[in-house]
């Protein structure tokens, strides 16, 4: 009689394996996200000598932070996960054929090799790293580690895949702590790309900022009682009557409204002199905005 394969899973069973991956990886890119509008604003407001907490970011607003600006490496992550899917089922497909051909210990020590060569080059890339931090471009070697331990774990898996046909299968907790790790390891350097590419992004803003206060509206504040305004090429004037005084101030472009707070710039900012002008936003002032 013919030994019977397990039954297939009923279907509710692999629906509900689906959604529960499903919900674990948007949890995870929207930490991810999270994560890098936090560090992008951190990093923007430190380069502009400002603290992130001032203008009070909700999570909201990270969220928007990071979607304006990493759908760009999501998209080459997405492009990568697909090339891997891609080369994982041409390879191994390839590995089967030559198993059958010649048998297995010619891919288990090519798979051997592979996974070293992965380790040596994620290695490597560690010590590069230290080496060139503070390079524009050391955003791209977290990632590329990534991609060296996926590689090494691919490889060691097809080592055993080859090697343990016929044999005691591995123990399913020995797969789960591997699995972990494995995951653990990925996360991690992920994040750490992520930290540094937010951290490059935002300070790129924060310069951008010089070339943008064109386009930023031109404000004229209105106050009941003397701001002392000391921002270089800010005018200062006071009108009314000496008992019942308006003081007026211009020479400003508003910056952006957060957290109930104004954030205006001086005519010709710049980050090396940077000054921001921060006040509340409640009926003690009066802004004018025009183009």
């Amino acid at each position: 009689m013919a030994e019977q394969g397990p039954a297939p899973s009923p279907p509710w069973t692999r629906l509900l394996q689906a959604v529960s991956q499903l919900g674990v990886s948007a949890s995870l890119l929207t930490a991810l996200l999270l994560h890098y509008g936090w560090v992008r604003a951190g990093a923007q407001a430190r380069e502009m000598g400002l603290d992130v907490n001032l203008f009070g970011y909700t999570t909201q607003d990270y969220l928007l932070l990071s979607i304006s600006s990493l759908y760009v490496q999501l998209f080459w992550i997405a492009v990568a996960v697909l090339v891997g899917v891609w080369a994982d089922r041409r390879i191994r497909e390839h590995a089967d054929a030559r198993v059958r051909r010649s048998g297995s210990a010619p891919v288990a020590r090519l798979a051997r090799r592979g996974t070293w060569f992965f380790v040596g080059l994620a290695v490597a890339g560690w010590f590069l790293e230290r080496a060139v931090r503070e390079s524009r471009e050391a955003w791209i070697l977290p990632f590329a580690m990534a991609l060296c331990v996926l590689g090494a774990a691919w490889a060691a898996g097809l080592r055993q895949r080859v090697t343990a046909r016929g044999g005691a299968p591995t123990a399913p907790r020995g797969q789960l702590l591997g699995a972990a790790a494995l995951v653990s390891v990925v996360a991690l350097l992920v994040f750490w790309g992520t930290s540094s590419v937010a951290e490059e992004t935002g300070r790129a803003m924060a310069h951008d900022l010089e070339h943008e206060l064109e386009s930023m509206p031109r404000t004229v504040v209105y106050s009941q009682e003397p701001l002392h305004v000391g921002l270089p090429r800010v005018g200062a004037e006071q009108l009314g009557a000496p008992e019942d005084p308006l003081h007026r101030y211009d020479g400003l472009r508003l910056l952006t409204l957060r957290g109930g707070r104004y954030f205006l710039l001086p005519e010709h900012w710049t980050v090396a002199g940077s000054t921001v002008l921060v006040l509340p936003d409640d009926d003690s002032i009066r802004l004018e905005y025009s183009r």
